[in-house]
């Protein structure tokens, strides 16, 4: 299975055939007997690549098909997501508790207790989080996916002609771009977890048409990864600075929460720092001459060598 057009193939076929791929292994892996975490895990990334081939088709798409396609993985992520903030928030906590000392460190222990208390209680309150209920929420998923999968064999694409693949790779990066520049103008968290959604999409279409060129795009695909991973930690570090500014109860002192909030503010600090260095690289270009890029890429990769290069 790969998550990359054929030089060979028309879009349309490309679409669909990738789609096909990656809703049949999601339905694969969900039938198994594999880790519940890690396969939810794996089907949200699965969710995620669904999306961004969307929208690289999605100038020669239908609007109406388009924002029906886009809702259903967006909807069927959802039903999945659970308790992801307790989740991202005790990973990140980890992370801050190995990288620190003394009270510091005591600091963010007393606050992984009552972060690791409340989701317990929370779970317990509302009757989840038991291995019980996995098997209903993988039912459901796999209803839906299979639904997915007759409109993707379907899907009307208006053409086989990657024109609508370049105008999609370019669109994605406007977007980005303009993101970009506002999430760095106004530090707001929603911005900058916008402004990540657009790099994840860029860097998954990048993955679609390296097969022009695998090296150069290859590059970029890794260095929008790497971008990712940093906002994704400025949003996580986000969510935790909120958890501490609602956990006033008696299980945590001010002094507690305080030291916690400044490591997590610093730690964002630093992230955005890095961020926005490997941003302005990434998107340095135009989007209108990045787009040109591709296409010359693409062509240069399908040219057929001169006769004169064969061997006698």
């Amino acid at each position: 299975m790969s998550y990359k057009i054929k030089l060979s193939e028309r879009l349309d076929e490309g679409i669909r055939r990738i789609g096909l791929e990656q809703i049949d292994a999601a339905v694969k892996r969900l039938r198994g007997h594999g880790d519940p975490a890690s396969v939810v895990h794996a089907t949200r990334k699965t969710l995620k690549k669904l999306r961004s081939l969307l929208r690289l088709a999605r100038p020669g798409l239908p609007q109406a098909v388009y924002s029906e396609e886009n809702a259903r993985y967006r909807d069927i992520g959802r039903l999945m997501s659970g308790a992801r903030d307790a989740q991202v928030m005790s990973e990140m906590l980890e992370s801050l508790h190995e990288s620190s000392d003394g009270r510091t460190k005591a600091a963010i222990g007393a606050v992984r207790t009552r972060l690791s208390m409340m989701v317990k209680r929370s779970a317990a309150a509302a009757g989840t989080g038991t291995d019980a209920e996995t098997p209903e929420l993988f039912a459901e998923v796999r209803s839906r996916l299979a639904e997915g999968r007759v409109a993707m064999e379907e899907l009307p694409i208006e053409s086989g002609r990657l024109h609508v693949a370049f105008d999609g790779v370019e669109m994605v990066y406007r977007r980005a771009r303009r993101a970009m520049n506002h999430a760095f103008t106004t530090l707001d968290d929603v911005d900058m977890h916008e402004f990540r959604k657009q790099a994840q999409h860029h860097w998954r279409h990048m993955q679609l048409v390296s097969a022009a060129w695998p090296e150069f795009f290859d590059a970029r695909v890794v260095t929008a990864r790497n971008l990712s991973q940093m906002l994704g930690e400025v949003h996580d570090l986000a969510v935790l600075q909120k958890f501490l500014e609602s956990a006033t109860d008696a299980r945590l002192t001010k002094r507690q929460r305080d030291i916690v909030f400044e490591v997590a503010a610093s730690r964002q600090s630093d992230l955005r720092q890095d961020a926005y260095a490997l941003a302005h690289r990434l998107f340095a270009e135009p989007p209108g001459a990045f787009r040109d890029h591709v296409v010359l890429y693409w062509q240069a990769a399908r040219d057929e060598p001169p006769a004169a290069l064969a061997a006698e």
